[in-house]
């Protein structure tokens, strides 16, 4: 399969600004990921995205890190600690009300079944 040269030096553009060189601290010659980088750079995507996005990138920064650069960052329990306290309470945006739920009580439910039954019959007889 041949790839255009503007696609393959856009790839390589993309990947070398990815969260990967992000998560990274310059250790003597040595590029090292650490649990403490990891965690500052979670904070900081933390202002900015849901903690459902941040699991996200999480998970795309672990495979990354595993393929790139053979880290295993899953035993980073700081991390994974720091994910789950931010994703305790959150609540979705589309499962937020405005008010508190209502619910029916049984009278309702069986006239708004009965009553449904009953429209059905009288477009049947119409029909």
């Amino acid at each position: 399969m041949n790839v255009p040269e503007a696609i393959l030096k856009e790839a390589a553009s993309v990947a070398s600004n990815t969260s990967v060189n992000i998560g990274m601290s310059k250790i003597g010659s040595k590029r090292m990921v650490t649990e403490d980088v990891l965690l500052a750079y979670m904070n900081q995507l933390s202002a900015r995205f849901s903690p459902n996005s941040l699991w996200a990138k999480w998970s795309m920064l672990k495979s990354c890190l595993e393929i790139k650069e053979s880290v295993q960052i899953r035993r980073f329990q700081k991390v994974i600690a720091f994910l789950k306290r931010k994703n305790e309470r959150y609540i979705p945006r589309k499962y937020r009300r405005a008010g508190p739920a209502r619910t029916h009580s049984f009278e309702e439910i069986y006239t708004i079944i009965f009553e449904s039954k009953k429209q059905k019959a009288s477009r049947a007889e119409q029909d």
